[in-house]
């Protein structure tokens, strides 16, 4: 096999070897335990002895089969803009104009460090070989892993850096063990193509600054020893400083500050002294009520029965392509230049998504009954302009109290929602002057927002079947989403007021109305209590109707008035006069009818 190197940028060191008349079948039974020991899935003896080297010696292997080499030649080379390429996941792929390859005279083999080709992997009819060690540029391996969305055990230790020097090395041994192990008979001569050398990084090494910096005077016989240990040779010292040779295979340690983490990493921070006398900063600034406020909701909401969630601020960029068209958020995704994975490619713009995994979780487990509630980071690009802010969702689904001998189960709805969100607000001190107003969250199939001196605290709703199949939910799921950042600042401002019981008897007095369907009970209650407000006590809601018997736009309200004086008791005379006044009222500012 010829090897040629057209890039020797990206990759400086390529080696191979030839080897024959291989049988290839499962390996040994100690190499398939050895394996499997640390997490790796026997294959074949060929595919096993190149992962036992690569985890043995950090030197990823890659072998060919030889027959499907054609003209005998491996070039190291990168190919056009979109040229398809099929990985070994059966995957087609096109390639990047930057993405390093190994080919043939033909056809793309390999992404060279990240991930075989389906047509020249080694199977069980594969009768010759050719075995590659090779050292690629860490930047453009991960690059090309990242573009294509592959993590491999080969990208991951090319990516990090690995020993230039071992690349012949650990071909030999793993050649060595294909010839024992397979039958194979490898050829004389290993192709060793190096472009550079792979000198010893050169650092400067000052001892009486290091001993400042890790607070504790070291000797030169101690530094001396853990640089024997780890493999830097002394080239020179004088007066306390230190010419260093690191081998090249130490990518982390190139400068001062490094030799300075290895010895601590040698000594152990452990073992460093703390001194008697320690000067520490402490500032007086600190606010501690967000956190007592954050502590407060905590409690109270696990008092509930709700479950705190913590999920990750990265998630997948394609919730942001989801937030921007349906939701009431309006900015452009934060998304990250160089992702772990495609499923944590981006900040999140808001908790919503994060809940419903985690209730597509559990109702997948059948664990139906829920009630989740999550603080959290979310990040947001409004017009170029990164912002961050707090938010505290709260999710409910399912039953709202388990089925009893004594009582049926009872599903949640949007007012289990509703009354547990203004209930919260209430228990940090935000009860008064708050606004309710129906929203048009396209989130929702119907939904709220309350609001306080302008500024919206929360919006919450019945969440649209749409987003629940995305997420494989075949149960109603009902959200809330706080302004946490916005909630702080109305927090604790609320002034208790008390006053003694009342010494006289009070007085309930029913009404039964007919009203349009636009009217809502907030209306009724606030007309109710503007028309009397020294007796009025108290305004309830026990029963809505609509149907049967009832005009199309009309529905029945049945609400209960408490009249009480402070002062004396209630006289049939007064009782009557003030309900005639709200009945009246409601009359003409409602239009609303009696029902006898």
């Amino acid at each position: 096999i010829e090897v040629q190197v057209a890039d020797t940028e990206r990759c400086p060191r390529y080696a191979g070897i030839y080897i024959s008349q291989v049988q290839v079948k499962p390996s040994p039974e100690w190499l398939q335990k050895r394996l499997r020991t640390i997490g790796v899935r026997p294959i074949n003896n060929i595919v096993d002895i190149t992962n036992y080297i690569c985890h043995g010696l950090g030197q990823p292997l890659h072998a060919f089969d030889a027959d499907k080499i054609t003209g005998n030649t491996i070039c190291v080379r990168t190919f056009d803009e979109g040229t398809v390429f099929t990985t070994l996941d059966e995957v087609e792929r096109k390639l990047h104009a930057d993405d390093l390859m190994i080919a043939d005279r033909e056809n793309p083999l390999c992404l060279a460090g990240v991930f075989g080709g389906k047509e020249s992997g080694v199977s069980e009819q594969t009768r010759h070989i050719f075995l590659e060690s090779a050292y690629f540029n860490p930047v453009s391996v991960r690059k090309t892993a990242k573009r294509h969305g592959l993590s491999t055990d080969s990208s991951f230790r090319f990516e990090r850096g690995i020993d230039p020097n071992q690349t012949l090395h650990a071909l030999q041994i793993a050649a060595q063990m294909i010839c024992d192990l397979a039958g194979g008979k490898a050829d004389a001569q290993c192709i060793d193509i190096q472009a550079q050398a792979f000198s010893h990084h050169e650092v400067t090494f000052d001892l009486a600054r290091a001993s400042v910096l890790i607070g504790e005077k070291l000797s030169n016989a101690r530094v001396e020893q853990i640089f024997e240990q780890l493999e830097i040779q002394v080239q020179s010292v004088e007066n306390g400083v230190y010419q260093l040779l690191v081998p090249p295979y130490r990518v982390d340690v190139q400068r001062e500050c490094d030799i300075v983490e290895e010895i601590l990493r040698i000594i152990s921070f452990n073992a460093i002294e703390i001194p008697v006398k320690t000067a520490f900063s402490v500032s007086t600034q600190r606010n501690p009520e967000p956190e007592k406020y954050y502590n407060t909701a905590a409690q109270w909401l696990s008092s509930r029965g709700f479950s705190e969630a913590l999920n990750n601020s990265l998630t997948k960029a394609v919730y942001a392509e989801w937030t921007n068209s349906e939701t009431i958020h309006a900015q452009a995704g934060v998304e990250v230049l160089n992702p772990l994975s495609s499923e944590l490619n981006a900040l999140r713009q808001t908790l919503f998504f994060g809940g419903m995994e985690n209730l597509a979780f559990n109702v997948n487990r059948r664990n139906n009954d829920l009630r989740i509630y999550e603080f959290g980071r979310t990040y947001q690009n409004k017009n170029g302009k990164f912002a961050e802010s707090h938010q505290l969702g709260i999710w409910m689904s399912g039953s709202e109290s388990p089925e009893l001998w004594r009582q049926k189960s009872q599903e949640v709805d949007f007012f289990s929602l509703k009354e547990t969100a203004l209930a919260l607000l209430q228990r940090l001190g935000i009860g008064e002057g708050l606004k309710m107003a129906e929203s048009d969250a396209p989130w929702f199939v119907r939904s709220m927002s309350i609001a306080k001196n302008g500024q919206t605290l929360c919006h919450l709703g019945e969440v649209r079947q749409g987003w629940n199949q995305r997420f494989d939910i075949k149960q109603t799921v009902y959200y809330a989403e706080f302004n946490w950042d916005a909630l702080l600042k109305w927090a604790g401002q609320a002034i208790v007021k008390y006053k003694p019981l009342n010494k006289f008897p009070s007085v309930r007095r029913d009404l039964s109305l007919l009203v349009d369907r636009s009217i809502k009970f907030a209306d009724i209650e606030n007309l109710a209590f503007k028309t009397e407000r020294k007796l009025l006590q108290e305004v309830s809601l026990f029963d809505v109707y609509e149907g049967k018997n009832l005009p199309a736009d009309k529905k029945s309200y049945a609400v209960s008035l408490i009249l009480a004086d402070t002062e004396k008791t209630l006289t049939d005379s007064v009782i009557e006069n003030t309900m005639s006044r709200i009945t009246a009222a409601l009359a003409k500012e409602l239009a609303a009818q009696l029902r006898m």
